[in-house]
């Protein structure tokens, strides 16, 4: 891996055998390598629930509903890994929404979203407090339409801060679920591993909030 300093600006992503990134040393880039496929259950609920949506788009909407999603996609633009602001397509829109209502079990939307993103929790802390269960404390409440996600990082060494791109879900709460929240962990810890969480607000729109950061030491005390 080599340390850079990008003459045109901050890359990233894949350009032919090469990958551009950054971490705490600063940009850098790295030699590609092809993923692997471990065919896990939740890589193929996940692919499932894209790929029904994805469908729906020309199988549930009509015309106009999707005319719809186009005017709500050329007004809200996302951000990159950059920071930067681009434009997805209504259909994408569409299939992200959507794809987050169904896993968290909540009911589908046809139109795009008018309420707007949800507002981030103000507090977030959550406790190893055993192998498998990590007990999540967070304010403000919420709404009775609203759920929290979270997602959790591998089980590392303390001193380790991996980011939201290297965690995984681990699933979201119920709606107006109370605080704390005893979350079912997809890996399991010991004493003294850290685990990195991430979580947001989740919406009735499939729109979610800043996600917050909280950090623990398994001591299951």
């Amino acid at each position: 891996m080599a340390i850079i300093q990008p003459i045109l600006g901050p890359m990233r992503g894949r350009l032919g055998a090469d990958v551009f990134s950054h971490n705490k040393g600063g940009d850098y880039v790295r030699l590609g390598t092809t993923p692997t496929n471990p065919q896990t259950s939740r890589q193929q609920t996940t692919r499932a629930i894209l790929g029904t949506h994805s469908t729906g788009w020309t199988s549930v909407l009509d015309e106009d509903q999707r005319a719809a999603w186009d005017v709500y996609a050329a007004a809200n633009p996302i951000k990159n890994s950059l920071g930067q602001d681009v434009l997805i397509s209504g259909l994408a829109w569409y299939v992200k929404c959507n794809s987050r209502l169904t896993d968290a079990a909540l009911v589908e939307i046809e139109l795009p979203p008018v309420l707007g993103a949800p507002g981030a929790f103000d507090t977030l802390s959550v406790d190893i407090s055993d192998a498998a269960t990590g007990t999540v404390t967070f304010t403000p409440v919420l709404d009775a339409d609203q759920a929290a996600q979270l997602w959790v990082s591998l089980p590392v060494s303390s001193g380790s801060t991996p980011n939201l791109a290297q965690c995984r879900l681990a699933g979201y709460s119920a709606l107006a679920q109370a605080s704390p929240w005893a979350a079912t962990l997809p890996h399991s810890f010991q004493v003294g591993q850290r685990g990195v969480f991430y979580a947001c607000v989740l919406g009735p729109e499939g729109l979610i909030s800043a996600y917050r950061q909280a950090i623990d030491d398994a001591d299951f005390v």
